[in-house]
């Protein structure tokens, strides 16, 4: 933040907070379905390229939501920074 010329104000540390907490979140929702697939019974013992197959079927499948929920995140949060006036006031 330093390089960036930030003050490590209350809001920056929210916005950093958010940020972890939402890279935190699409974590777990990948990983949780990526187990939930390879713990499939037509799944079981899959190894190398098969393996990898059955990751990238249960990663693509969360994708879309994934994306949609980082939107509205990135959009609801953009509205007051795209705005000059009340940058100054917030920050």
């Amino acid at each position: 933040m330093r390089y960036a010329g930030l003050d490590a104000n209350i809001v920056a540390l929210s916005g950093i907070a958010i940020a972890i907490g939402v890279m935190v979140d699409v974590g777990i929702v990948f990983v949780e379905n990526i187990i939930r697939h390879i713990e499939l019974p037509e799944n079981k013992g899959k190894k190398g390229t098969e393996l990898f197959d059955v990751i990238l079927k249960a990663t693509t499948e969360v994708s879309g939501a994934i994306t949609t929920a980082l939107a509205t995140t990135v959009v609801s949060f953009s509205s007051g920074l795209l705005n000059g006036r009340s940058r100054r006031k917030t920050f």
